[in-house]
């Protein structure tokens, strides 16, 4: 049997559902005409890593572009354009543009990190950013998930040699990423 993504189409429904089951909502918007949602469709979300990681993750709704009212409530102006949401549908995350599937599974997971640090689960955050670190290091979501790892540390332990720490491994393993430059007061500690 071949494994899918249950897409839902209804928002009321998808956040009601992650609510019940403790997940976060990755909302999809796409266009049926759009290249890169095609090919989403065709090497991402057919892709089993991503397909077992959203749905272990995730109560994963897809809306089209079209539909005016979710359109400018989220800005979508241009797609494939992915939200991770609450079950309230508070924004943690967001990402525009295709990804092939080992940039897209380290990106939900720190969509799921981010979530976890913005309503205080710290130590679960940390095991998102530890995965990421661990699996994905070569990732575009490895600068910033160092980062963070570093200010998650910080508020776990109030060691400010953690900052210090991020700020010194971004610099010598993303020299080249913007994240380089927002840890840089982390090396005055």
């Amino acid at each position: 049997m071949t494994k899918t993504i249950p897409w839902l189409i209804d928002f009321k429904e998808a956040v009601d559902q992650a609510s019940r089951e403790n997940k976060m909502v990755l909302l999809d918007f796409f266009n049926p005409q759009c290249i890169g949602c095609q090919q989403m469709d065709a090497v991402t979300f057919s892709d089993e890593k991503v397909i077992d990681f959203i749905n272990n993750n995730f109560i994963p709704l897809r809306i089209a572009s079209s539909e005016e009212q979710y359109a400018v409530e989220f800005m979508v102006k241009w797609t494939p354009r992915l939200f991770v949401m609450d079950s309230v549908g508070l924004v943690h995350h967001s990402t525009l543009g295709f990804f092939i599937p080992e940039q897209f599974i380290p990106s939900l997971e720190l969509g799921l990190a981010k979530a976890d640090f913005d309503m205080d689960h710290l130590n679960q955050c940390k095991k998102h950013l530890d995965r990421i670190l661990e699996e994905y290091p070569q990732s575009s979501s490895a600068p910033e998930a160092v980062y963070l790892h570093g200010v998650t540390g910080y508020k776990l332990f109030g060691n400010g040699e953690l900052l210090k720490d991020a700020y010194m491994k971004l610099k010598d393993r993303y020299a080249e990423s913007e994240w380089v430059q927002r840890a840089l007061p982390y090396r005055l500690l």
